[in-house]
């Protein structure tokens, strides 16, 4: 995962997910008259010790740690069935999930992967790019509690996710390959694993993999329907695509930088779903 190289737009993605995540957040304590329950206040607690181990495992700076943190607490609150339910029937097991599936990723061949200059830094994820991955699904939750859009909220949520995770996926274990074919999106040019809107077979399986995994993990924390969350994946898919179309052309450019083309890709895969959901009238 390179380090984007336009920290303006990475700045501004840190703003507005952490502002979008706090709304959720205060919104949830002001109005819920259970919101120190013993359930609640374990979710939040299960949410920092995650954190925590992002942090000691090097999968992320402590900022980003600490990011992730928040993020988390925000999609569990806006997403716990019942404040003294089971905090698995949440947003958190498809995120650990996907950070799990990720984290795997970025250290399979990863000294193959460092040769080329293709590994994520030691030191692991930054807050912008946390952000980025995760910030569009925190910024869903918030629209969990409208009564007319619960459905395609839910729905935008878990395509962000799966996006976040198959992009993340066909990314890694495509630059693990470097022998596979690599082909750029817009022109079908072959170019080196690693490029800027660069597509492999073994990647994009991958990706498609990875996004599934999460696609099901959500039926059964969230009590979505099957229909549901294969309109989720689907709406993911598309979304790993965009990304490679905006890395062939506006980061190729030097218009985007890496944090705004996964924050973008991430927000598209949700505005397809939303829209899916409200076509078929889920």
């Amino acid at each position: 995962m390179r380090t984007s190289s336009h920290p303006r737009q990475s700045r501004a993605i840190i703003a507005l997910v952490c502002t979008g995540a706090a709304f959720t957040i205060f919104n949830f304590l002001l109005q819920s008259a259970t919101a120190h329950t013993p359930a609640t206040i374990a979710g939040l607690a299960l949410c920092v010790v995650f954190a925590a181990l992002v942090g000691v495992a090097h999968a992320g700076t402590w900022p980003a740690a600490c990011v992730g943190a928040w993020l988390l607490a925000a999609m569990y609150l806006a997403t716990v069935s019942q404040p003294d339910g089971p905090i698995w029937r949440s947003a958190l097991p498809p995120v650990f999930v996907l950070l799990t599936l990720t984290l795997l990723a970025t250290r399979f061949r990863r000294a193959g992967k460092e040769q080329s200059h293709l590994a994520e830094s030691r030191h692991g994820r930054t807050a912008a790019q946390v952000c980025a991955n995760l910030g569009v699904a925190a910024l869903c939750a918030a629209f969990l509690h409208v009564p007319l859009a619960h459905v395609a909220a839910q729905l935008a949520l878990a395509a962000a996710l799966v996006e976040a995770a198959a992009d993340t996926l066909s990314s890694e274990i495509g630059q693990a390959f470097p022998g596979s074919r690599t082909l750029l999106l817009t022109t079908g040019q072959r170019v080196p694993a690693g490029t800027d809107g660069g597509v492999s077979l073994v990647g994009t399986v991958s990706g498609f993999a990875g996004g599934a995994t999460v696609a099901a993990t959500c039926v059964w924390a969230l009590h979505s329907s099957w229909v549901g969350m294969l309109l989720a994946w689907a709406a993911g898919v598309a979304g790993i695509f965009f990304d490679s179309l905006l890395g062939a052309t506006a980061e190729r450019r030097g218009w985007l930088g890496n944090d705004a083309v996964n924050f973008l890709s991430t927000l598209f895969a949700a505005l397809c779903a939303a829209a899916m959901a409200q076509l078929v009238r889920l």
